[in-house]
């Protein structure tokens, strides 16, 4: 199994349990694009005049290294992508055993 499919299965059962252990009055889904109207709702505030602010910009490299780095799903990612890898690498090296044993008897 692929560590992006890993990882998309860890989010979506993630989600499920936090659905499943939170009672529906006090679970907000919230998507950024909604804008603030859904959350200030549900929380009973009222809606700023301004844009969201947001640090989390592309490349944020401060956002990356004090959040994203340090959770459980980006180590399972690179767990999953070096095991990947070191199949990978063994099944070249296998096969290029082969090829030598198939050219030595070859040449014989």
């Amino acid at each position: 199994m692929s560590s992006r499919f890993t990882f998309i299965l860890s989010f979506i059962k993630h989600n499920l349990y936090v659905k499943s252990v939170v009672p529906k009055e006090d679970l907000l889904i919230w998507n950024l694009k909604d804008g603030w109207e859904p959350l200030c709702t549900f929380l009973g505030k009222e809606i700023p005049a301004g844009p969201i602010p947001h640090d989390n910009k592309t490349g944020d490299v401060e956002f990356l290294r004090n959040y994203a780095y340090r959770t459980n799903i980006y180590a399972l990612g690179i767990r999953n992508l070096v095991k990947n890898l070191l199949i990978i690498l063994a099944k070249v090296l296998f096969g290029l055993y082969l090829l030598n044993c198939f050219l030595k008897k070859r040449a014989d």
